[in-house]
């Protein structure tokens, strides 16, 4: 079942969020504090849609982190939109054990009532047999990227400071396996997604649901046609240099042809210097191009929202935060022509090959942020945006939700 296709069309208002008696689900919350990037990022953003469909969401900690949670932006954050919504509760449980000593207790079977209770819902992503069964309970495990993949190096091949990736991976198949035999809700968070597991595990699609990530209350903000007031107009790369992602690849590309653009660059993530090419290093001693390493979310946010445009570069994604980030700001997308991130645009980005720089730099060439072509690119992309919303994602999850509860 893809519930990513079942939401309201872009012009719908949303006037309530659907409620079920007596819902209350778990959150796996370890790595939620301080979550950035990546799959605690990801949790973040599902528990603010729980805060929306469900009574009682109770967030699950290890002792050892239970300080720094409550101290967190991402606790108080939580805290205020129940407030908000003026119902529920916002719990907290602090008996997870830690990670190291989690894959024990997935060897015997996971976590029992004594531990959580008996919730209509668990949520999990990175350890799929965290709970143990109980027939009054539903599993819900996030899928991000498969746990196995044809390619991967076995245990023997590769080095001791590695090991333990392997080792983590290795458990993490054998257990998720254990799922596509039980009736856990298995949600990827893209139909690439989907696709893969079934591929990987050689299952039909239809045992896995999709539902894609939210990143805001559209309520909060409202659609800008002018960004003259934002200062110097730039564009912005939202991304480490890690794993799949090149900002090097779209930082050197901008540099070579920067005087014609007349648009500066601001990069939010890690980049190693000695990679950039001696007019990009130009341009960063003159502050044309700017790298920041870490901007908090909200401080993030204002500045994806008064770029002219955001570019994205990956050779690999299971989503792709950044992009429906930027679109949800009504930011106009350029992003490499990647399966999933087609997925996630839809037909409102320009595209371009990460084999070919030459590529990238005809898309900024063509670039235009005064005209009303400019005006139009950014009401459809505010447009596709709607469907990252929080309130989307909230009918989504609700629909889903309703139909396994158990009584």
């Amino acid at each position: 079942m893809d519930l990513s296709n079942d939401l309201p069309s872009f012009n719908e208002t949303y006037t309530s969020v659907i409620h079920f008696n007596l819902m209350d689900i778990v959150v796996d919350s370890e790595e939620v504090p301080l979550a950035r990037t990546g799959i605690p990022r990801l949790t973040l953003l599902d528990t603010f849609v729980f805060t929306e469909v469900f009574d009682s969401v109770e967030l699950l900690i290890s002792e050892e982190k239970k300080e720094i949670l409550l101290n967190s932006q991402e606790y108080l954050s939580l805290k205020d939109n129940f407030a908000k919504k003026g119902s529920g509760l916002l719990k907290l449980n602090s008996r997870r054990p830690i990670n190291s000593a989690l894959w024990l207790w997935q060897a015997v079977g996971g976590l029992d009532k004594k531990r959580i209770g008996q919730p209509k819902f668990r949520y999990t992503s990175l350890f799929p047999g965290m709970y143990k069964k109980q027939p009054k309970s539903v599993d819900i495990v996030r899928l991000c990227d498969p746990f196995r993949s044809q390619n991967q190096v076995t245990l023997s091949k590769v080095p001791w400071n590695k090991k333990k990736l392997v080792i983590a991976r290795d458990q993490r198949d054998h257990f998720f396996q254990k799922k596509l035999h039980d009736d856990s809700l298995l949600v990827a968070i893209s139909s690439q997604t989907k696709e893969k597991f079934a591929e990987e595990y050689g299952v039909l699609q239809d045992k896995f649901h999709v539902i894609w990530p939210s990143v805001g209350f559209r309520g909060d903000i409202s659609f800008e046609e002018d960004i003259s007031t934002h200062g110097a107009p730039y564009l912005i790369c939202v991304m480490s240099q890690r794993q799949r992602k090149d900002p090097v690849f779209v930082i050197n590309a901008w540099a070579r042809i920067a005087t014609k653009l007349d648009l500066d660059l601001v990069v939010v993530g890690r980049v190693p210097m000695d990679q950039l090419i001696k007019v990009a290093i130009e341009r960063f001693n003159r502050k044309r191009l700017r790298i920041f390493e870490f901007l908090s979310a909200s401080d993030l946010a204002c500045m994806q929202r008064g770029a002219v445009a955001s570019i994205f570069a990956s050779r690999g994604e299971g989503f792709g935060l950044p992009v429906a980030e930027s679109l949800f700001q009504g930011v106009p997308v350029i992003h490499n022509d990647l399966a999933v991130l087609k997925e996630v645009s839809g037909e409102v980005a320009e595209l371009f090959s990460l084999e070919d720089e030459g590529s990238l730099q005809e898309v900024l060439e063509k670039l235009s942020w005064s005209d009303s072509e400019y005006v139009h690119w950014r009401r459809i992309s505010w447009e596709r945006g709607s469907l990252f919303s929080h309130e989307n994602s909230s009918r989504a999850w609700a629909t889903l939700t309703s139909k396994y509860a158990r009584i």
